[in-house]
């Protein structure tokens, strides 16, 4: 019985990005129940566009920004 981890997607470039469980426990919850989003995590930067990633994923499978861009001033 094997699990792949669905890769997240980058919200800068929109390329996808290798997922791995986030600790023990998040890797039982993923075989068990199938979740997603949350019981993943991302590396530091998106392997397409070179963005900064906080690690982190959201339920919706989108990687989080390490920094949110600031709006520009007008």
């Amino acid at each position: 019985m094997g699990f792949k981890n669905l890769p997240a997607i980058c919200p800068s470039c929109g390329g996808k990005i290798h997922t791995e469980p986030k600790g023990f426990l998040g890797s039982i919850a993923m075989e068990v129940v199938g979740a997603n989003g949350p019981m993943l995590k991302t590396g530091s930067t998106c392997e397409h566009c070179g963005v900064e990633l906080s690690g982190k994923v959201t339920a919706r499978n989108f990687a989080v920004l390490a920094k949110e861009p600031e709006p520009p001033n007008g």
